[in-house]
């Protein structure tokens, strides 16, 4: 005897509950049910009810979802199914689910364009049905696409919005999903405190929920958040704790991306001490291995460049170009633009030790492009205001439910209305206050990320100009068969790539790591001017070299002038000091570029004659008045001349820096 409509609904809640009673992750314990349920719906033949298929489908997508992280082609075969049963008996929600799977197989294929279409179509039907969390879900996979393109502004528009939705829900789980999505925007764009903070929440919400898996990604967070700031024993302690979660629970996207990251902080501490090279090389061919057997293009691509960059160090440049090669297809095809600034920065690097100096300076003019397109000023200003948006409307949302909860009060008690408006207009006027006095905070702290994205952009001007000319002359001594000097100046030129490289992320440096760098491009000026000129770098008693910190960058284009404009125009002996000083320890630093050259007023005739004016100047003092609005730091300049005659005798250029804090 068949059973009832009644008993069948019972049926269908004891299944989701049994589901949900075991252990619904293990794709066997998923598959035994639905042999199971098979079982059943072939013991009703044509007379089962739409019921049955509706349940098919929801076990279809448990298991698609366990599928996604080690079987792509498995979770498209399910996806497809889910898609054609749904369509077939007008499931919403089953559709939904069903392009959201598809939409994951476009995402770990590389078909990022077909992935947004799909999570366009869960959108849609979940605002169709009402379903929060097919919109929630639509949001939070369209931010990790646009989060690996490095459209940052776009991520955090669909993540504010996937959290806003969770919020309402009261789901803790994916609002901590929502949190670290965000903390990893806002990595990306080096503002740690905020990534930090985005982090912890969403650790403290995955612990109190149990979701280990959750509590094992926010230790990678985490991790990066360290790394970024070259804290790389902490760094290490969060990886190698996401680490072993991961590996214990065979999360393979995860442990993919963690051996990357481990292969990151061996990196950087070998770029430091000359060592871990190979523990560097073996976490990325990890990664590469495990990302292989995922079929996820993003880890792939990571994986090669990375493995490239180690290569291009040990000097075997076929090897290192050959990953570096297949990093880069998959990055273009997927537009992932953090991936190409590394691919063509160590392109470059290896063209020139090839010495296809045409080949090296294109890299380079590429990863320019794309470095600039990521950090530009338009994306930050975007950013601030979406997160302006986010806390404005969660701010009138409260407001809201406050004022409601305020008019029911109002009706309920008559009596007391001439106390109740006053008091509502009092608070009106304090909110008002209040207002007022966060809009002029927000305002300020605008203004403070403006001042340092422009301050990235002036830096990145810089960099091109000089490698250009860098290139050029030992191209140059290379047509001359001057060998000893082009390979002498190739070895001095690549450390220095490898100096900016290190440094192209800091707004800061010690004046040791300044002084180091300043060697090595008087070394290569010295060269490029067959030692035309001398030069001395010294400081005081009172500066602690590995202590004392001063803008990236800062010095160099000054140096470049006093060369260019001052020494290369003058007879004789030619004489270069830079110098470090303070008074005391409370004093701020003073660098100190002197020369003995022709003086600045020869230098401003003749390039007045020939329409040329030298911009470092100016970008040098535009980049201290960024950095420091009260006007401590600045460049005063000296003409030296002859106290008989009057004779120039060079130029002193002062600069005067107050130390960052």
């Amino acid at each position: 005897m068949k059973p009832t409509n009644r008993l069948l609904t019972l049926m269908f809640i004891l299944f989701i509950v049994n589901v949900y009673s075991q252990n619904k992750n293990k794709i066997d314990s998923l598959e035994d049910e639905l042999k199971k349920f098979e079982a059943q719906k072939k013991e009703f033949g044509i007379n089962a009810p739409a019921m049955f298929d509706t349940t098919k489908a929801t076990i279809l997508y448990y298991l698609a979802a366990e599928y996604s992280s080690n079987n792509i082609n498995k979770l498209k075969e399910y996806a497809d199914e889910i898609l054609s049963i749904s369509q077939a008996i007008g499931y919403k929600k089953g559709i939904g689910n069903a392009y959201n799977c598809i939409g994951a197989y476009f995402n770990y294929t590389g078909k990022l364009d077909s992935a947004l279409e799909c999570y366009q179509k869960v959108y849609d039907i979940g605002v169709a049905i009402g379903d929060k969390n097919s919109i929630a879900n639509a949001f939070q996979n369209r931010g990790a696409i646009y989060d690996n393109q490095g459209n940052y502004a776009e991520a955090l528009k669909n993540y504010l919005s996937a959290l806003k939705v969770r919020e309402e829900m009261g789901n803790k789980s994916r609002m901590a999903d929502a949190y670290r999505s965000i903390g990893n925007v806002y990595t990306s764009m080096h503002k740690f405190d905020d990534a930090l903070e985005n982090d912890v929440k969403a650790l403290e919400l995955f612990k109190s929920v149990g979701n280990i898996a959750g509590v094992a990604g926010c230790y990678g967070s985490i991790g990066t958040i360290y790394f970024q700031q070259s804290k790389l024993d902490t760094a290490l302690i969060n990886y190698n704790e996401a680490l072993r979660i991961s590996l214990e629970l065979n999360l393979k996207d995860e442990i993919s991306g963690l051996y990357l990251d481990i292969g990151g902080v061996y990196k950087e501490i070998a770029t430091k001490e000359g060592k871990y090279y190979d523990e560097a090389l073996k976490n990325y061919l990890s990664a590469l291995k495990v990302s292989e057997e995922t079929g996820n293009e993003l880890s792939i691509a990571d994986a090669n460049i990375n493995i490239g960059s180690i290569y291009e160090i040990f000097n075997k440049l076929p090897e290192a170009l050959k990953y570096e090669t297949k990093g880069l297809e998959i990055a273009k095809k997927n537009d992932l633009k953090q991936e190409l600034i590394l691919a063509y920065r160590v392109i470059a690097v290896i063209n020139a030790k090839r010495k296809n100096f045409e080949a090296a300076f294109g890299n380079e003019e590429k990863y320019h492009d794309v470095y600039a397109e990521v950090f530009n000023q338009e994306n930050e200003k975007n950013m601030a205001k979406l997160q302006l948006q986010y806390d404005y409307d969660k701010k009138e949302a409260a407001a809201k439910a406050e004022q409601e909860k305020k008019d029911i009060e109002l009706k309920a008690e008559k009596n007391r209305l001439i106390i109740s408006s006053t008091a509502f207009t009092v608070i009106l006027i304090m909110g008002g206050v209040l207002f007022n006095v966060n809009r002029k905070r927000k305002a300020y702290l605008y203004k403070q990320n403006l001042a340092e994205s422009e301050m990235k952009a002036l830096r990145a001007q810089m960099n091109p100009h000089f490698m250009f000319n860098s290139l050029n002359s030992i191209q140059q001594m290379v047509l001359n068969n001057e060998n000893e000097n082009a390979f002498k100046y190739l070895d001095t030129y690549s450390k220095l790539t490898r100096r900016i490289l290190e440094n192209s992320e800091k707004k800061w440096i010690t004046v040791q790591e300044e002084i180091k760098f300043l060697e090595l491009y008087l070394q290569i000026e010295s060269l490029r001017f067959q030692n035309a000129f001398e030069f001395e770098i010294k400081y005081d008693e009172n500066v602690v070299p590995s202590m004392d910190k001063i803008p990236a960058m800062i010095i160099q284009p000054i140096v470049e002038n006093a060369i260019k404009h001052g020494l290369m125009r003058k007879d004789g002996d030619k004489k270069l000091l830079i110098s470090f000083n303070r008074k005391d320890d409370d004093a701020p630093l003073e660098v100190i570029v002197e020369d003995n050259g022709v003086g600045r007023e020869l230098t401003m005739s003749m390039e007045k004659k020939t329409d040329h004016q030298s911009m470092s100047l100016s970008i040098t003092e535009n980049r201290l008045r960024l950095l420091d609005e009260n006007g401590n730091s600045k460049i005063i300049i000296e003409d030296l001349k002859d106290a008989m005659n009057g004779k120039p005798l060079g130029t002193r250029v002062k600069v005067i820096i107050t130390q960052n804090d």
